[in-house]
């Protein structure tokens, strides 16, 4: 027993001597959890109430980090947030922020640069007052947030024009430091790069993306060009809704499919209204004409494929993207479908009727389809100025 004691003894002494005052893991503080190091309640009450008593024992940890840094890239890290957990400040956090992107923690780093550099909320006196956890970020931080964004999630922050704005900062700068920080891998063909690139629009350069030859031109790359094409009574109907360029998307988020539905005439005449479409083909008719085909879908949501409403568009433009003439080939809603056959610029049309078993309402998908009975044939020619004419059928 007595020597039990005496083996106890010594341990205890041991772990005495490692736990000397000169171990800042052993003051007796109560830190910041690890896990709420990005929580702007918590870190702003831990300032208020402690504010500098811990710097020293914090800096011990910074030095410890800056030691380890080109060594232990994790260990550094995991230095900087114990500084951080005992002493929060900005510095320290630009710092974690570096050394997260080094070490490709993109997720976190996004999460801390949005921290710093975001305004929060807090109420005071029944007023909702915004205000920064330290400052208002420089541009150097908000570039970083930036290039954070893109790597964790390959897009930018969704306001970034007005933050930029409100914070007095080029957006033509930020975009060249942007595009030339060597985190920010973009192939310039990509679409990737191209949505990029509509974050530092201006308003007045989005709206007039539409009408942009450039614009009309990549985005006819992006489609099938041919001069032979067709839609016939069972692709009438097609659309798609999964990943198509007119729906599903964020409606704040800067995108192509927003800004190119200023290619549609129904955009055009109505501005402000937006459009579910899909583009689908283009023809080159000459050096001074572009056909394009598209659809619009108005549908009910999750309605059955028949009872969809959409209609197909073929539309002509000069190389100034302004619309020459417009005509609707071919639809199907309530009780009228149809298709339609493009061939180096001669257009057929077929109109059906079609007989339900139940009076017709787009919103009750339990009805059913009878028959399907040819209408009428009509038949077009687009002229080399890029007009409809009809072409008269003799017998």
């Amino acid at each position: 027993m007595k020597k039990i004691v005496q083996i106890l003894l010594f341990i205890n002494i041991v772990f005495l001597a490692a736990c000397s005052n000169n171990d800042p893991e052993m003051e007796d503080i109560i830190p910041v959890r690890a896990s709420l190091i990005y929580d702007a309640d918590t870190v702003g009450n831990y300032i208020k109430t402690v504010g500098d008593k811990h710097k020293s024992i914090a800096d011990n940890y910074l030095t410890k980090a800056k030691e380890q840094e080109e060594i232990n890239l994790k260990k550094a890290i995991w230095n900087l947030k114990r500084a951080i957990t005992i002493h929060p400040n900005l510095d320290s956090y630009k710092k974690l922020g570096q050394l997260l992107l080094k070490d490709k923690q993109f997720n976190e780093a996004h999460n801390l640069f949005e921290f710093i550099s975001r305004k929060k909320s807090e109420k005071v006196d029944d007023n909702w007052v915004d205000y920064y956890v330290f400052e208002a970020p420089s541009e150097e931080t908000f570039l970083n947030l930036m290039v954070s964004s893109f790597l964790a999630y390959n897009s930018l922050p969704y306001d970034v024009f007005d933050m930029a704005s409100e914070l007095n900062f080029s957006l033509p700068k930020l975009k060249d430091q942007f595009f030339e920080n060597p985190l920010v891998v973009c192939d310039k063909e990509s679409l990737t790069y191209k949505t990029l690139q509509l974050y530092f629009l201006t308003d007045e350069e989005r709206e007039s993306y539409g009408t942009n030859a450039e614009n009309f031109t990549a985005m006819l790359k992006r489609i099938n060009n041919a001069p032979q094409f067709q839609v016939d009574l069972n692709s009438v109907s097609d659309f798609d809704y999964a990943n198509f360029n007119g729906m599903n998307f964020d409606y704040e988020t800067p995108s192509l499919v927003h800004v190119e539905n200023m290619f549609l005439k129904e955009s055009r005449d109505h501005k402000g209204e937006f459009s579910n479409y899909n583009f689908l083909n283009a023809f080159k008719l000459n050096d001074s004409i572009t056909v394009l085909h598209y659809a619009i879908d108005s549908s009910e949501t999750a309605c059955p494929k028949d009872m969809r409403h959409i209609y197909h568009v073929l539309a002509t433009y000069d190389n100034a993207v302004n619309i020459i003439d417009y005509k609707i080939v071919a639809s199907q809603s309530a009780e009228i479908t149809g298709e339609f056959s493009f061939d180096n610029g001669a257009v057929v049309c077929k109109e059906y009727k079609r007989n339900w078993k139940e009076k017709y309402n787009k919103t009750e998908f339990d009805n059913e389809l009878l028959s399907t009975k040819i209408e009428k044939v009509n038949s077009f020619k687009i002229s080399n100025q890029g007009k409809f004419e009809p072409i008269v059928l003799t017998n």
